[in-house]
Formats: C-alpha cells, sequence, structure tokens
C-alpha cells in the first residue's frame, strides 16, 4: 500500500515538474544571444534553452560534487563491511570449536563415568564396558 502511495506521489510530482518546464519553455521563447568571450564565437539561443541547460548543468556538477564528498563515507562502509565479514568467520569458527569441545568434554564425562564404575565395581566381576574402547576389568 505504501509502496504504491509512493509511487503514486512520484507520479503527480513528475507531471507537475513536467508542466512547470513546459510552461516556462513556452513563456520564454525569445533568443538570448549567447557569447563566449574569449572564444570567437557568438550564437543566438532561445533563453528556456539557455536557463535549462544551466539548471541541468548544476543539478550534474552538484550530484558529482556529493559523489566525491561521500567517497570516504563509502570507503568506510566497504572496511566496515570487510571488519564484519571477518568478525562472522572469525565467529563461526569459535562456534565451531566451542561445539568440538563440547562433544569431547561430553565423551571425558562419559568415559569418566565408566572410570568409576570399574573402580567401584566389586572384585572379580567382568563389566562389559560399551565404548569403542572395550576395557575388561578383573
Amino acid at each position: 500500500m505504501i509502496h504504491v502511495l509512493k509511487k503514486i506521489i512520484i507520479g503527480v510530482i513528475a507531471v507537475s515538474f513536467t508542466v512547470a518546464v513546459a510552461l516556462f519553455s513556452v513563456a520564454n521563447r525569445g533568443p538570448v544571444t549567447l557569447d563566449l568571450w574569449p572564444l570567437p564565437m557568438s550564437r543566438e539561443v532561445p533563453l528556456f534553452a539557455l536557463i535549462l541547460a544551466s539548471v541541468g548543468f548544476g543539478i550534474l556538477w552538484g550530484g558529482f560534487a556529493a559523489w566525491l564528498s561521500a567517497g570516504a563515507a563509502r570507503s568506510r562502509a566497504r572496511e566496515a563491511n570487510r571488519r564484519a565479514e571477518v568478525t562472522e568467520d572469525h565467529l563461526r569458527h569459535a562456534e565451531d570449536r566451542s561445539a568440538r569441545l563440547e562433544a569431547d568434554l561430553k565423551e571425558l564425562r562419559a568415559r569418566e563415568k565408566v572410570s568409576r564404575d570399574l573402580i567401584d565395581a566389586p572384585s572379580g566381576q567382568r563389566l562389559l564396558v560399551p565404548t569403542s574402547n572395550a576395557v575388561d576389568a578383573a
């Protein structure tokens, strides 16, 4: 809903701007002599063309200046993204290592329990231990 409303507002603004430029152009059709002083060139152009070309050039120049001034921010953002990726990679490795260590700890606790059971078993009793390394108690 908001997306559609945004498109409608942008459309209304664009149509209004186009109508304003057209009315401005019709009202300022008179010729103006454009003299590029150091050069031996002189040309008559409609006033609206000169003004609209100047506005267009100003918009392009301003956009270029804004793009240049935002270069440092873009560079900082790229560096922050690289650091975030490295940090995420370190986190993944730490989580993997933690999972392996937890599995090792669980296995060690199970072996410790088996060892305690063997120590606590009455002498002469044979215990069957379900581990990969079968332990026989005598």
